[in-house]
């Protein structure tokens, strides 16, 4: 895989900004479109999500990794950046993918119980053709 100028940068500055906070980094992969994702793997972690950032790297995002598969939730508050969230089985398979307003204290929720949910920049699932029923690999090393 090529990897471009901007796509380094933005692992360089997500590395920078992991480091400093000791969260963990993960690269997917879904449709043979590789990505970048910083882990919420505690309650602290999950609950600050993307709140107050002004910027998100190009194919960057957040992977949401819970203890247990349960019905999940999330909402915007204090979130500036638009995203979508795509809500991920133990299998890695997308259930379903809801797009999320800045600000907002609307919750959006995973159809059925997930195991993972996936922030990235507000269309980046449908641009990357990337729908529900598609997997994402790279999952089975949180298991």
């Amino acid at each position: 895989m090529k990897i471009t100028r901007k796509t380094l940068k933005c692992i360089i500055k997500e590395a920078l900004h992991i480091s400093s906070n000791k969260n963990n980094f993960i690269i997917l992969e879904s449709n043979s479109k590789k990505l970048y994702a910083e882990i919420a793997d505690s309650d602290h972690l999950r609950n600050k999500g993307l709140m107050y950032r002004t910027t998100l790297g190009e194919d960057c995002g957040m992977l949401f990794n819970f203890p247990s598969s349960a019905i999940q939730s999330f909402w915007m508050k204090n979130t500036l950046i638009p995203l979508s969230i795509a809500f991920i089985n133990e299998s890695g398979k997308i259930i379903n993918i809801e797009d999320l307003k800045p600000h907002s204290l609307e919750s959006v929720y995973s159809f059925v119980p997930v195991k993972f949910a996936l922030e990235m920049k507000q269309g980046w699932f449908q641009e990357n053709h990337i729908f529900p029923g598609n997997t994402i690999g790279g999952l089975s090393e949180l298991l």
